[in-house]
């Protein structure tokens, strides 16, 4: 379990929105985080759930859709699901397992243990979401 934990850690280390949290932050995280497998065309979430958790892929692609619109293929490493958890509001699209799926799954309540009254580490995670989804946003546009 340790080797696993070890693992789990490094990989959330590794992404960007979670840089700037201490060993200790990320320890926690890494406890709270559960391990979740979908088959290919299985949903996460669905369009207008509520926001419990955020997940980060282990392994294989997920698929961000919001009707038929597909709207984004998100891979090992990177996260998703995190803006409504952090703002409190029903999912503006859905996720769907595009091949064998395992995420980490970290619930809202465990993020809020560990952000607590440290505004400094929210600010921190909200301001590297915000520049992440702006380059999106600017990719988006200038491929069009």
């Amino acid at each position: 379990m340790a080797v696993i934990d070890a693992l789990n850690k490094r990989l959330i280390k590794q992404i960007d929105v979670f840089s700037g949290l201490s060993d200790e932050d990320l320890d926690a995280l890494t406890k709270a985080a559960e391990e979740k497998v979908f088959e290919p065309s299985e949903y996460i979430f669905r369009q207008n759930d509520g926001a419990k958790s955020f997940y980060v892929i282990k392994a294989g692609i997920v698929r961000i859709v919001r009707g038929a619109t597909n709207l984004a293929e998100l891979n090992p490493g990177e996260i998703f699901g995190e803006m409504g958890v952090l703002d409190d509001k029903p999912r503006g699209a859905s996720a769907q397992a595009a091949t064998n799926l395992v995420l980490l799954e970290i619930s809202k309540e465990s993020l809020m243990n560990v952000i607590g009254e440290r505004r400094s580490v929210e600010m921190k995670i909200r301001r590297k979401i915000l520049e992440r989804h702006t380059a999106n946003i600017a990719t988006t546009f200038h491929r069009s």
